[in-house]
């Protein structure tokens, strides 16, 4: 099955595609636990545990990926959303970092 509508031009999974992490950090100067997820639109997402509201997440691109890209992704962004893009399994954390690894689908090409 696709996971890519043409006739809506977006995809239908861009859903979380790596085992959801709990942290605690600080939010507004508190120490918050907190769920740190990557998911296939190629973002990181961190909400807070206790609400789920998202505290923070990294830049993302919005909608199938043509190439060349434009406008050009920002430079923070993780990876590319596709069927077999954005972010996987495998982010793990040092406790300051959190490092996550990205298929980038387009960019293989």
């Amino acid at each position: 099955m696709r996971s890519y509508d043409p006739k809506e031009g977006r995809y239908k999974d861009l859903s979380i595609g790596d085992t959801p992490k709990i942290y605690t950090i600080p939010v507004e100067g508190k120490p918050t636990k907190v769920v740190g997820a990557g998911c296939k639109n190629g973002g990181f997402y961190v909400l807070a545990a206790a609400d789920g509201r998202i505290v923070q997440h990294t830049p993302i691109y919005t909608g199938p990926p043509t190439y060349p890209l434009t406008p050009q992704p920002d430079p923070r962004m993780l990876a590319l959303p596709s069927a077999i893009g954005g972010l996987q399994t495998g982010c793990a954390t040092d406790g300051q970092t959190i490092f996550t690894n990205g298929i980038d689908c387009v960019r293989l090409a």
